[in-house]
Order: structure tokens, then sequence, then C-alpha cells
């Protein structure tokens, strides 16, 4: 072979390899996406080392990619926390995530530079009750004795929106939250003393800052938490007590602005809920029911329409499970987030039930639809008595509006230290809601 014929021969062979090889770059698949878990079979939880601060991991069991967002103990903390499974603390673009610091003090981490600081939130004589505004990134609200604030992040502004002169504090005991839009929200106006003072329910319209009906007596009522639907068409109140089919006697709902009582019986007592969207866009209160009431003497969760009161059972689960509930997924409607913790007797039991210290989602058409997340490893109660009980060790799951994330709190089975804050992210997940 003449040398011209060898070097064409070894470059066209060079070409030739270069072609394959960009080819399989280009037709290697992406990594595929984590299925979930849909069986209602009981999984046991496995140990797993308490993760380090800002690695991602998989559940062992469902396979999710979780975050440890804080470290208590390093910052010489009680405890960093997920308030509530009912408040979205996601900002509108979900950049900005609200912690809660054990004590009173309230945190915003940035997921982009793993940045925890504190937020500016600054009250007198009340429960800030801190909110994102729903459609507005850079917007935080909360309460001031009788006065609605907000800061602008993009601004570093605190303004004062209203002034309520005929109360002494604006409330809505701690668990509302604003309509979707972020126009309308529904108060508790109070004077002192706080059990037997005036006290009135109204809605308020922060667009055009006033209340666009009148207010409804309610003073000596024992409420739980009254919040404004995502709508803004309806109001729930939780009576505290009594229990019953009346007015005042368990879950109100009412037609906003004008407070007027809806005359349907939803369920007289919860122990955890709160109001979401249903696959068939209906507005719905989602909620644990704490009554030994079904045939399998199992403890359901239960739906009901807010617009005619229908009930639609949901699924039952052992009775010595609480179920919190986070409906928060407008953009992803027709699921509830519940993540459940054992009571002492059901942590001294050797034998594993399904959905135990777990964190799923659940389908709200009855069809008993599930989408299991996580082992969320936090412990409430000591095993077998109450000689331990924190409230902070609810792992007080929340889903954000996009469906993307989930944020939960944990103590990681260690009794007695501090809580961290855990963050899910969804999007590799194959088959979750925000694909259908």
């Amino acid at each position: 072979m003449n040398s011209f014929k060898y070097w064409l021969m070894l470059a066209l062979l060079l070409v030739s390899f270069i072609n394959v090889a960009a080819g399989g770059a280009r037709s290697k698949p992406a990594p595929q996406k984590k299925s979930m878990v849909a069986s209602h079979a009981p999984l046991t939880e496995p140990f797993l080392a308490k993760p380090a601060i800002g690695a991602p991991f998989r559940d062992p069991v469902f396979g999710t990619t979780i975050t440890r967002l804080t470290d208590a103990a390093a910052q010489h903390a009680e405890g960093f926390v997920c308030y509530y499974s009912k408040l979205d603390p996601f900002n509108a673009d979900e950049t900005k995530i609200l912690i809660y610091r054990r004590g009173g003090q309230w945190f915003i981490y940035s997921p982009a530079n793993h940045t925890l600081r504190r937020a500016p939130v600054k009250n007198s004589q009340t429960d800030a009750q801190p909110r994102w505004h729903p459609t507005q990134a850079n917007i935080l609200f909360w309460f001031d004795a009788n006065k609605i604030m907000q800061h602008d992040f993009a601004t570093g502004r605190t303004t004062t929106i209203h002034t309520f002169p005929a109360y002494q504090f604006v409330t809505n005991f701690d668990e509302g939250n604003y309509s979707a839009d972020g126009r309308y929200v529904a108060l508790a106006g109070k004077n002192w003393p706080w059990q037997t003072g005036l006290q009135e329910f109204f809605v308020f319209d922060l667009n055009e800052r006033l209340l666009p009906g009148k207010p409804m007596p309610a003073t000596g009522r024992t409420v739980d938490w009254v919040s404004i639907s995502p709508s803004g068409k309806y109001v729930v109140v939780l009576v505290g007590s009594p229990h019953g089919a009346g007015q005042w006697q368990g879950v109100d709902v009412y037609r906003a602005p004008e407070m007027e009582l809806l005359p349907h019986a939803y369920y007289p007592y919860s122990d955890h809920a709160d109001l979401g969207i249903d696959g068939d866009g209906n507005e719905v209160y989602v909620t644990d029911n704490a009554e030994d009431t079904y045939p399998d003497r199992l403890r359901h969760l239960e739906k009901y329409r807010l617009d005619n009161g229908v009930k639609t059972d949901l699924l039952g689960c052992a009775w010595g499970l609480s179920r919190l509930v986070s409906c928060r997924n407008f953009a992803a409607p027709g699921w509830a987030i519940i993540s459940t913790y054992s009571s002492p007797k059901h942590l001294a039991e050797e034998k594993t039930y399904p959905f135990d210290d777990e964190i799923f989602a659940v389908k709200l058409d009855g069809s008993r639809a599930v989408k299991r997340i996580a082992h969320h490893r936090s412990q409430r109660f000591a095993v077998g008595d109450y000689s331990y009980n924190n409230y902070w060790d609810q792992p007080n799951a929340v889903i954000s509006r996009s469906g993307n994330y989930i944020l939960f709190s944990s103590n990681w089975r260690e009794l007695g230290a501090p809580q961290d804050v855990y963050l899910i992210d969804l999007r590799e997940q194959e088959g979750w809601i925000t694909g259908e």
C-alpha cells in the first residue's frame, strides 16, 4: 500500500470513528426518572443516618430526592421547622422559602445560594402569621396588632396595607390563607380580653383596601381558625367547641363577602384539614375524620365540596396515625398531600402498617389512588406513652403551589433534638401529579 492510500484510509477511519462517537453522544438517553410507589402495602422504614446539610440524597424506599436545608444544632436553635401543613412557605416563583425558628423568629431560605437570613417580620402584641403574596414573588404579608403589613423584597420597603381602627387585633387564628389571587383574606377583628372581648368575622379586599361586606358578630365563640377559600367565594370557620350540625358547632361555610351561612352538613370535627381544589375544579375541604365510624374501623380521610357539602371518602388508615393535610398545589390540583405521625401505642406495636410515618399524595376523586413520597423520620411521642410529646416534632409536610416541591421538618427520630427542615424535589419523579 502506497503512502497516499495509507493516509487516506486512516483519515476515513478517523472520520467514521468521530461520527459514531458523536452520534452515540447524541443518542445517549437522558437519566431515567424515578417511578412513584402507588401500592397500599406496608413498607418498613429502614435505618438512614441523618444526612449532611445541603447534600441531596435519595429516600431508600421511595427514591425521591431530599435535601436537608438547616442545621439547628450548629446555630444553637431549639429547631427550624415547617410551620404547618396548610401554610405555603414558598413564594410565588418558589425562589424563597419561609422557615420558622422556634421561639418566634422567621427566616428566608434561598435555594439558589443556600442562604438563611432573618425575615423582615416585625410585630407587637400578636402573632405575625406571615404569608407570601400568592402571585407576587417579592411581597410578604403579616399582622401587627390591628394592621396588615407588607414587605417588598424588590425595594426593601415595609409598608402598612391597612389599619382596622374598630379593633385592637386582627387574626386568622394562625391557620388562614389569602385567596389564590392574593385579593381577599378572611379575618377576625378582636378587642381585649381575647376570650370575651368583641369578636367579628369579615372579608377584606386588599386591592380596594375595604370590607366588601358587613362584619358578622362572633363575640364569645371559641374558634380554631378562619380562612377564605382559594377562589375568594367562601369563608370557612372551624369552631373549637361544641361539635354538631348547627351553626357554631363544627365546620361552618359562608358565602363571601356577605358571610351568608350555607346550610350543608360538613364534618363537625377536624383534627387537621385544608382547603383545596379537586380534579373537577371544585373547591373542597379535605379533612382527617377523627371518629371511628367506618365499617372497616379505620381512620378515614374525607373530602367535602364547599358549594354543596357532598362528601367523598378518600382513604382509610390505621387508627394510630394522625394525618396532616396540605392542598396548596393549586397549579396541580386533584390531590392532597398527607403526612402521618404515630401515637405512642402505635409506635409500640411490633407491626408495620400502610403509610406509617410517611408523606404521600391521595387523589381527591374517591379512587383511593396514592403516590407515596417519603418516610419523614420525625417522632412526636415516646414509644408506648406520652412521657415525651413535642408539637414541633410533627412533620407538617406542605406542598408548593406548582406541585414541584414539598417541605417538611423532622427530628430524625432523636427525641429532644432540634428539628431541621427538609426539601423534597419532585421534578424528576415519573408519574408525579404535575404530569397529569
